[in-house]
């Protein structure tokens, strides 16, 4: 297959075939996460589940997400994007609408791990890359829509969660599932982008041996547990405590998204070009989840349903930008230490924070039981002992390291063919009668 690829050039297609197939799957499948969200725990209530299984049904989902990570990735590389989306779109359209007819809590933990398990995401990215090898720009714009796409799907779900109310869990769930049957549809009838041999990495050990890369994974663990617990709480925070409508639940999330959006497509990007680094955006956020933390542990802080609204979406705020921040900083570590190796060492960086996101629902769950507001406390010290050590290890092996990065310059990536801005490249449509055809997907 390699091979008849390097003897014919491409295609040059535009973004309608090239991109947006991997971004409208990993639309369908953050939709159906964002459905979720608002309907676990008035579920959980309604059904007279324990607050704790909000939890760890949640913790199964990123479980299943954390191992599909790594073996929908490798299955992308052996058969292909194409295939390897369809069959997660697959596992979506049937786990998701599952949800909604299962009959108690143990099933639903099976079923939402497995709706986990089948994420799109990673064959998703590797298939933007392949489709834009060779101009950077190009790839660059395209993974900013599609982190856009994520955002407005979560949005969206959150939405339709929010006004279902428990009288609609079997339709919201089968929307999900309906709206992943569609992407599935859509992407059979899509070519499957070109792929092209990856160099093997060097240095991989080397890099994940470095203190920089190691306190980073443990600060992708904590953002990946806040990302989650933070959630998680707001959720239960919201219908236990403050004993909020479904339209009202359905509006924080909404709020959280939408601030979320803000910073991936406004703050982030502007930080970064103005500094080349996501850094002094990471500092600031820092500094701002502790002040709104040290709130949510104030008695005050609950006593308006919408403030407190407000504050629990502010609260989650970092971490999208420590997770993109950490997504840019991973690779400069495998360009300092190694070669070739800056997507294994995302990879490992992205592991790290999938590892939090289990652990953040059982940890937000277990803490609301003895006393939510104890969750906040627990933020504060786990942020200050993740981050502070790690940004002073970065900077100071930044410095030391400055000449030789200088005198080595960019890395530039291998491509296999040469594709012009504004284009991307894909493998040729059914019906060539060229080699490449007969290897596409």
């Amino acid at each position: 297959m390699a091979a008849a690829q390097h003897e014919s050039p491409p295609r040059q297609v535009s973004f309608w075939v090239a991109a947006f197939p991997a971004i409208a799957a990993s639309f369908c499948d953050y939709f159906g996460l964002g459905v979720l969200g608002p309907l676990l725990p008035r579920w959980a209530e309604d059904n007279g589940v324990d607050a704790l299984w909000v939890g760890f049904i949640n913790t199964s989902q990123f479980l299943g997400v954390l191992l599909g990570s790594f073996f929908m990735g490798r299955m992308s590389d052996f058969v292909g994007r194409k295939r390897t989306v369809l069959v997660t779109l697959l596992g979506d359209t049937v786990f998701f609408t599952l949800s909604g007819v299962v009959p108690n809590e143990v099933s639903l933990l099976v079923v939402r791990f497995f709706a986990g398990l089948f994420t799109p995401l990673v064959p998703s990215v590797a298939w933007i890359t392949d489709a834009s090898m060779g101009d950077t720009i190009l790839r660059s714009k395209y993974m900013g829509i599609w982190a856009l796409s994520m955002s407005v799907a979560f949005l969206l779900g959150t939405a339709v969660g929010g006004v279902a109310g428990v009288g609609g869990w079997l339709w919201a769930n089968a929307t999900s599932g309906g709206l992943a049957l569609l992407g599935l549809v859509y992407i059979y009838f899509t070519p499957a982008p070109m792929q092209h041999q990856q160099l093997e990495p060097e240095g991989v050990k080397r890099t994940m041996q470095s203190p920089e890369f190691k306190l980073l994974a443990v600060l992708n663990v904590a953002i990946g547990i806040h990302f989650t617990g933070a959630l998680v709480m707001a959720g239960l925070i919201l219908v236990y405590e403050l004993e909020a409508s479904q339209f009202q639940t359905a509006g924080m999330f909404v709020i959280t998204g939408a601030l979320h959006m803000v910073v991936n497509i406004g703050v982030l990007p502007n930080v970064i070009k103005r500094y080349g680094t996501p850094l002094p955006a990471l500092t600031v956020s820092a500094a701002s989840v502790a002040v709104v933390h040290v709130v949510l542990c104030l008695k005050e802080s609950y006593r308006n349903l919408y403030a407190a609204s407000i504050l629990l979406a502010v609260s989650t705020v970092s971490t999208p930008i420590f997770m993109v921040g950490a997504n840019i900083i991973a690779p400069q570590y495998a360009e300092r230490y190694g070669k070739n190796a800056r997507g294994t060492i995302l990879g490992a960086s992205r592991m790290c924070f999938n590892f939090g996101q289990v652990l953040g629902p059982v940890l937000a769950a277990g803490v609301f039981e003895a006393d939510f507001r104890l969750y906040f406390v627990v933020m504060i010290i786990l942020y200050a002992a993740t981050y502070i050590p790690w940004r002073f290890v970065h900077l100071k092996a930044q410095e030391e390291t400055a000449e030789t990065r200088d005198g080595k310059g960019e890395v530039e990536e291998a491509s296999f063919a040469e594709s012009k801005p504004g284009k991307a490249a894909v493998a040729p449509v059914a019906g060539d009668t060229t080699a490449d055809a007969k290897s596409a997907d």
